[in-house]
C-alpha cells in the first residue's frame, strides 16, 4: 500500500505500473465505444453471437465493432462479464454495411478456438511437468498416466506433435533434413505453427460458412496482399489450394462456381530464397497434416448442430433474392445459408441484369436484402424461443 511515508522511488514505480495497466485497457475501451456506433450493422449481431456460442460454448459473448483495420481480427480477452468469456471481433469500417464479409469472422473465431486449445495444452504440459517432479509412487504413476492419456487425445497437442514429426523429416532441394536437436528448429517450428494456425482458422471459417468464406476471402483479403512477404502466413496460392481441398472434404463445394480467374491468388512479388525455405517447411507440413486438421475441426464441431451450407441449399434461397424479396426465415434456417445465397446472387449476372431497374444499385440492394433476411431470422428465433417457453 502506498502511503505518505512511502519513498518517492516506490511511488514512481507504482504509478508507472498503474499507467501500463491503464494503457493496456485503452484499446479495449476504444473498441467498446466504437461497437456502439450507428454505422455498425446490428442486424447480424444476434445471429453471430448465437453462432459463436454454438461453436465455442454458451459461456461465450461477442463484442462486434467496425474498425479502421483493413482486415478482420479477433481478440480473445481475459475479461469476464457475468461469467461470460468475451470475444472481440473487429470488421473493417469500410464494410460495415456489407453482411457478405461476415464469413471472415469465422476465421477469427478459428483463432479464438486455437488460443483456447493452446491454453488448455499449456495447462496439461504444466500439470504433467509438476507431477514428474513428485517422488515416484503408485499414486503418482497413476496420475501421470491419466494426464498423459488426456494429453494424447488433446487436439492442439496432437497437431503440435504432427507438426514436429513432419518438420524433422522434411526434405527439399537445397534444404537439409532438420534434426530435432538443431539450433534452428525452435525458430522454424514457431513459424510453421503460425502458418498452421492460419490454415486451421481457414478450415474453421469454411466449416462454419462453406464456400461463402472463399468468396469473402477473395473479396476482402486478396486485394490487400502486401508486397512485403510475411513468413507467418502461408503463401496465398497455397492457402487457396488448401481451402479448395477442404471444401471438397467437407462436401460443401458441389457445383458452386469458383471465383473467376486465379491471378489474384498469386503473391505479387516472389519471395527470396531465404523466405522460400520458411514457406517450404510450412507448405510441406501443412500438406502432410491437412487431413488431420480438417478431422480435428470436424471432431470439435461434433454435436454442435451447425450444418454445412451447401450450394444446393443456397441456390433455392437465391431465387427469392432475385425477385427482390428477403429470404423467409424458416427457409433460410441459419446465418451461413443466407450469406451463401447472397454471394451466389451477387456473382450471378442474371440477378438484376443490365436493363433491370435495380441494376445500378444491385450490390447495395443485395446487401439490404441479406440484412433484412438476417433480421427476419433473428425475429423467428426469438419467436420460437418465446413459443417454446410458453408451452
Amino acid at each position: 500500500m502506498v502511503t505518505d511515508h512511502t519513498s518517492f522511488k516506490i511511488k514512481r514505480e507504482a504509478l508507472f505500473a498503474l499507467s501500463v495497466q491503464v494503457a493496456g485497457y485503452a484499446p479495449l475501451l476504444g473498441f467498446l465505444r466504437r461497437s456502439a456506433h450507428e454505422r455498425n450493422s446490428y442486424e447480424f449481431y444476434g445471429p453471430l453471437v448465437d453462432l459463436a456460442r454454438k461453436f465455442l460454448g454458451d459461456e461465450t459473448d461477442v463484442v462486434l465493432s467496425s474498425e479502421w483495420d483493413s482486415s478482420p481480427f479477433a481478440r480473445y480477452s481475459d475479461l469476464h462479464i457475468d461469467d461470460l468469456q468475451v470475444v472481440f471481433v473487429g470488421l473493417p469500417v469500410t464494410e460495415a454495411a456489407n453482411p457478405l464479409v461476415i464469413p471472415l469472422a469465422g476465421h477469427e473465431l478459428g483463432h479464438v478456438l486455437w488460443s483456447k486449445l493452446r491454453s488448455e495444452a499449456d495447462a496439461l504440459d504444466s500439470g504433467i511437468e509438476s507431477v514428474l517432479k513428485k517422488p515416484r509412487s503408485a499414486d503418482r504413476d497413476k496420475v501421470l498416466a491419466g494426464a498423459r492419456a488426456k494429453a494424447d487425445k488433446h487436439p492442439y497437442l496432437t497437431i503440435r506433435k504432427a507438426i514436429k514429426d513432419n518438420l524433422v523429416s522434411a526434405k527439399k532441394d537445397g534444404l537439409k533434413k532438420i534434426s530435432p536437436d538443431a539450433p534452428e528448429i525452435g525458430a522454424i517450428l514457431d513459424t510453421v505453427i503460425n502458418q498452421v494456425e492460419e490454415v486451421f482458422s481457414d478450415i474453421v471459417g469454411l466449416r462454419l460458412f462453406g464456400a461463402s468464406y472463399l468468396y469473402a476471402f477473395h473479396y476482402l483479403v486478396c486485394p490487400g496482399i502486401s508486397r512485403n512477404y510475411n513468413h507467418n502466413y502461408p503463401a496465398t496460392t497455397h492457402r487457396y489450394q488448401v481451402m479448395i481441398k477442404t471444401l471438397e472434404m467437407l462436401g460443401g463445394i458441389g457445383k458452386l462456381a469458383l471465383p473467376e480467374g486465379t491471378d489474384w491468388w498469386h503473391e505479387i512479388d516472389p519471395p527470396t530464397p531465404a523466405q522460400m525455405s520458411d514457406e517450404f517447411y510450412g507448405k510441406s507440413v501443412i500438406d502432410s497434416i491437412h487431413e488431420l486438421l480438417v478431422n480435428q475441426v470436424i471432431t470439435w464441431f461434433g454435436e454442435r448442430c451447425l450444418p454445412l451450407p451447401t450450394d444446393f441449399d443456397a441456390a433455392k434461397l437465391k431465387t427469392r433474392l432475385a425477385l427482390g424479396a428477403p429470404i423467409n426465415a424458416r427457409e433460410g434456417e441459419n446465418l451461413a445459408r443466407i450469406i451463401l445465397a447472397g454471394w451466389m446472387a451477387r456473382n450471378d449476372s442474371a440477378v438484376f441484369p443490365a436493363g433491370h431497374g435495380l441494376h445500378l444499385r444491385r450490390e447495395v440492394v443485395i446487401n439490404e436484402l441479406i440484412l433484412k433476411s438476417i433480421e427476419l431470422l433473428e425475429i423467428e428465433g426469438l419467436y420460437q424461443q418465446e413459443r417454446s417457453s410458453c408451452c
